[in-house]
């Protein structure tokens, strides 16, 4: 099925809107998942940029196993703000791959993608351990958002207990579509940042 400029999926009330979607599909635009709760057994083509936040992935059953959900990007993708504050992640059984920027938080997120990324520029955000909610922050009576405290030591904790895994799942994709680049070298540069 193809869809126009952009292809939004929206939810601004506490409630997360929740649908599934089974089969491809050619986004002509930007593709926004926001405040969702969605099912996939999906293959998704955007020409733009690909925003997911404040949602939840999962796959759809089929026969006890659990399907996938594959975006191929033209533009840059995010992914952040899902799972907020859980303490166990949120699996998606999925592969993402962008021509640009591909950036995904696990800060306050907690996600765990067992599948792949790919992208021409990959950034990963993430801390260890559990993650809270701490006091409000206004400008002036306005909420803007809230401190958000870290489980401390994170230099001592586990890299097991990190808030964003990317699982390579070779099941998934050892059937890649055609025109998916093969990777023969890969070089990862880990920066530290001291958390306040």
């Amino acid at each position: 099925m193809q869809v126009g400029n952009p292809l939004e999926f929206r939810n601004d009330s506490d409630l997360y809107q929740k649908f599934e979607i089974d089969g491809p599909l050619y986004v002509d635009g930007d593709l926004n998942l926001i405040g969702a709760n969605v099912k996939f057994n999906s293959t998704i083509y955007v020409t733009g940029k690909t925003t997911i936040r404040y949602s939840r992935i999962q796959g759809l059953q089929d026969d006890g196993t659990e399907t996938s959900l594959v975006i191929f990007g033209k533009d840059a993708i995010e992914i952040s703000n899902n799972n907020v504050y859980g303490d166990e992640p949120n699996t998606i059984r999925g592969f993402f791959y962008s021509e640009e920027l591909m950036e995904i938080y696990g800060v306050s997120s907690n996600l765990e993608i067992q599948g792949g990324i790919f992208g021409r520029k990959v950034v990963l955000n993430a801390t260890r351990g559990q993650v809270r909610r701490g006091d409000p922050i206004y400008w002036g009576s306005l909420l803007i958002g809230y401190e958000e405290e870290y489980a401390e030591n994170q230099q001592n904790i586990s890299p097991s207990k990190s808030r964003l895994r990317v699982i390579y799942n070779p099941e998934l994709i050892k059937n890649p579509p055609e025109g998916l680049p093969i990777v023969k070298d890969l070089d990862v540069s880990v920066v530290k940042r001291e958390m306040h």
